[in-house]
């Protein structure tokens, strides 16, 4: 019922909803595979925001995700602070703002901020609320959710690996080497993810969708990328450098790929074959074989 409201807008006639929270518990019978499967449906639906709301005021979410129906009894509105909802409302504006269709990364949206609610603390003297770490416990959370939901090892690494760096910081004094490794902890492959997951906390915050800080990110995100990230990046081998050194195979060839890698990234020579050929050939490159 819930997950057929969502896809399709409808309302769920008064009788049904109250026989359905007066029924709440019976969910425990069913299994977590067909759980699982209805829960990803309403997160990918069109209105997923009114499905999970549906299943917080029915009692059901307290059985299918305790650890975010806990959330919305943790208040997060504070002086200083951009938010304006609980930790429970703010998970679900952020899913409905979240522009991604890929119903893990909404689920990852959904849950990014559970490890609030055991590491919620507050200054009686300021007002201020703080979370320090909470995406550090967050990750454990969404590993056991992810367990209990019996999600494929892929679904769970996409699903842990967004909540785990979901607090990345946004500065334009960030170096290059920062946004590197940025790049390496998240992964290629879930970048535009961990963007979206962003998108849909910022919208979820009662803030703007985005910034120029953000924006200037992104465009480093795109350029960073065109630089090598691992050796086999580079637009030389092994055999270029026993073809040019005139040595055979062994542990040198890759001591000197690593040296002259550590020089692209750190920005001393550009990653073309003619330049590297250039720093094979010289007297510095061939000082690292010795």
């Amino acid at each position: 019922a819930v997950r057929l409201t969502s896809q399709l807008g409808f309302l769920i006639e008064e009788k049904t909803r109250l026989a359905i929270s007066k029924n709440s518990v019976l969910i425990k019978n069913v299994s977590w595979e067909r759980i699982r499967d209805e829960l990803l449906k309403i997160i990918a639906s069109d209105h997923p925001d009114d499905g999970i709301l549906f299943l917080h005021n029915t009692g059901l979410l307290h059985y299918i995700l305790p650890e975010l129906e806990i959330c919305f009894t943790v208040p997060q509105k504070s002086p200083k602070r951009h938010h304006i909802y609980d930790v429970g409302m703010h998970s679900v504006m952020a899913l409905k703002h979240c522009p991604s269709k890929n119903p893990i990364t909404r689920l990852a949206t959904l849950l990014h901020d559970v490890g609030k609610t055991k590491t919620f603390k507050k200054d009686l003297q300021t007002n201020i609320i703080t979370f320090y770490n909470h995406e550090v416990v967050g990750t454990w959370m969404v590993e056991k959710i992810a367990d209990r939901l019996r999600l494929s090892n892929k679904d769970k690494e996409r699903l842990v690996r967004l909540v785990k760096y979901h607090q990345f910081t946004v500065s334009e004094i960030q170096t290059d080497k920062a946004v590197r490794r940025f790049i390496r902890e998240v992964g290629k492959e879930y970048l535009p993810d961990m963007l979206d997951l962003r998108t849909g906390d910022r919208i979820g915050s009662g803030a703007k969708p985005s910034s120029w800080r953000y924006e200037l990110f992104k465009k480093r995100l795109v350029e960073v990328q065109k630089e090598p990230f691992k050796v086999t990046d580079l637009k030389i081998n092994g055999n270029d450098i026993m073809k040019e050194l005139k040595i055979k195979p062994g542990p040198q060839v890759g001591k000197i790929l690593n040296r002259i890698f550590n020089q692209v990234i750190n920005q001393k020579v550009k990653n073309q074959r003619k330049d590297l050929i250039e720093l094979i050939d010289s007297s510095s490159t061939i000082t690292l074989v010795n």
